[in-house]
């Protein structure tokens, strides 16, 4: 008799609309002329020790190539690991950092890039980088990021992508 209950309910989970939450991201980072499309995004929090020791910020990667959870530059570990594929020309990725979850970039260093082209490791980045919250409910963050065009010729790179990320608890 169990046996019955249990395909039924296979079959009944089958019918049901997912619930999974897709991560996008849309866009490119371009750099020298160069354009490469994003197409993976993460969000992880990051300590800010030693300058604040204990505060925990959210910071939401765009890459083009997937990205191992034990290397997300949440840490300075991590971000080393990332230093490699970066010199390497293996993975062009932009990084932000936010101060007020989800809606306000840090003042001090509003992202970063990871791009052989720019710096062969994180080059943080800030003040000419526009961000807009387009939906934030706490478990999950949609927006967009963009640069000026003058902004962006005097970089001599640019980003511009959407995207949609679930964020995960805060530790």
């Amino acid at each position: 008799m169990k046996f019955p209950r249990l395909v039924l309910g296979f079959v009944a989970a089958a019918l049901l609309p997912s619930t999974s939450f897709s991560q996008e991201a849309t866009g490119t980072f371009v750099v020298k002329g160069a354009s490469t499309p994003f197409s993976h995004v993460y969000a992880f929090w990051k300590d800010q020790a030693p300058f604040k020791n204990g505060v925990m910020n959210l910071y939401v990667l765009l890459s083009d190539v997937p990205v191992a959870e034990s290397a997300l530059p949440r840490n300075d570990r991590a971000i080393e690991k990332m230093a490699e594929p970066v010199r390497n020309d293996k993975i062009h990725a932009f990084e932000l950092h936010f101060s007020e979850p989800g809606k306000t970039l840090d003042n001090g260093e509003n992202g970063a890039t990871y791009h052989n082209g720019i710096a062969p490791a994180r080059h943080g980045n800030n003040g000419f980088i526009h961000y807009q919250t387009l939906k934030f409910d706490g478990m999950s963050l949609e927006g967009k990021v963009w640069m000026d065009p003058e902004s962006a010729t005097l970089a001599g790179w640019k980003v511009d992508a959407t995207f949609k990320v679930k964020v995960p608890p805060k530790p």
